[in-house]
C-alpha cells in the first residue's frame, strides 16, 4: 500500500474524497486547515498532521503516542460539535473521515466555513462601540455558559479561537481540540498548551505545587475559561493586555499570580471622570 501523502503535499485544486481545496487557513502544530468547496458552497476542512496506522507494531511508544494523540484532538472536537450542532455561535459538522483510506490515513473534520476576522482582527479594523461590544460578547459570554451547563470546557478561548463574522457580526467559537467533555479528561496534566500570559491564576498556582508530579489533573474548568473570556474583553476595552506579555517568564508569572492588572476604566476615555477645568 502507498503511504498518505502528507497533508502540507496539499495543493490548491487537490481533492481530499468530494472536497477540493481552495485555500490554505491555517497552520497549527497539529493540524492543517483548510478552505475547501464541495457542490459550489464553502466549507472548512481540519486536518491532523500525523497519521493514524492500522496496527500499532512497527512504531515507537512515542509515534505512537503522537498518532493517538492527534486523532483524539479531532475526535473531541468532533463531539463537541455534534453535541451543540444547533447553536448559531458553533460550527456544523459535515464530515468526519480518513484521508486518503481508514486504515492508514490523516484524519479530518469538515466543518462551516465563516468569512469572518478573529477577536483581535476584529477590532483592529473597525473597532467596537459601545453598543456592538456588549452585543457580540454577550453573545459570546452565553454560548460558553451553555457549554458550561452541560460540563464542557473549552479550555482555549483565545483572540485566534473567536470568528466575527464579516457579513453579519456573528461571533463563532472555534477549535475545540483541547476540550474537555463530561467523564473525560484530557491534556490537562501540568500546563496545557497555550500562550503564557493568557494562563489563569489557578493554573500559576497548580504549577507551584507537585500535584502534577501526584498525577493530579489541572482541570481547567469554569475558572480558566471565565479569566480568558475576561482577558479578551480587557484588550477589547483598552488595546491593552492586562499584564505585558514582553515580561521575562518569571516576572511575568509571578505578576499574574500576585497583582491585580489596571483597571480597564483608567484607559477608556468614556469611562474617565471629567477633570476639573472641563466644561
Amino acid at each position: 500500500m502507498t503511504d498518505a501523502l502528507h497533508p502540507d503535499h496539499l495543493r490548491l485544486g487537490d481533492r481530499v474524497g468530494p472536497w477540493r481545496i481552495v485555500r490554505v487557513l491555517g497552520r497549527g502544530g497539529s493540524s492543517r486547515v483548510f478552505k475547501v468547496e464541495r457542490d459550489g458552497y464553502p466549507y472548512t476542512l481540519k486536518m491532523a498532521l500525523r497519521p493514524l496506522s492500522e496496527f500499532k507494531e512497527g512504531l515507537s511508544e512515542e509515534q505512537y503516542a503522537e498518532e493517538m494523540s492527534a486523532y483524539r484532538q479531532l475526535a473531541r472536537e468532533a463531539a463537541a460539535l455534534f453535541t451543540y450542532s444547533s447553536h448559531p455561535n458553533l460550527l456544523r459538522v459535515y464530515a468526519v473521515d480518513f484521508w486518503p483510506n481508514p486504515h492508514r490515513g490523516y484524519a479530518f473534520l469538515v466543518t462551516d466555513y465563516v468569512d469572518g476576522d478573529t477577536w483581535h482582527e476584529r477590532r483592529w479594523r473597525k473597532p467596537f462601540h459601545a453598543a456592538g461590544l456588549v452585543d457580540t460578547f454577550s453573545a459570546v459570554v452565553r454560548t460558553v455558559g451553555v457549554l458550561h451547563a452541560r460540563g464542557v470546557y473549552h479550555r482555549d478561548l483565545k483572540a485566534e479561537n473567536l470568528l466575527i463574522r464579516r457579513a453579519d457580526g456573528r461571533p463563532f467559537l472555534i477549535d475545540f481540540g483541547t476540550v474537555r467533555l463530561p467523564g473525560a479528561l484530557t491534556q490537562t496534566m501540568g500546563v496545557p498548551e497555550g500562550v503564557l500570559h493568557l494562563l489563569p491564576p489557578e493554573l500559576i498556582a497548580y504549577t507551584r505545587t507537585n500535584a502534577h508530579e501526584r498525577g493530579e489533573p489541572f482541570r481547567g474548568g469554569v475558572p480558566a475559561d471565565l479569566y480568558a473570556l475576561g482577558v479578551l474583553l480587557y484588550q477589547a476595552l483598552t488595546h491593552l493586555h492586562p499584564f505585558d506579555p514582553e515580561l521575562p517568564d518569571k516576572e511575568l508569572v509571578a505578576a499574574i499570580a500576585t497583582v491585580p492588572p489596571p483597571r480597564p476604566t483608567s484607559s477608556i476615555p468614556w469611562c474617565r471622570a471629567p477633570s476639573a477645568t472641563s466644561p
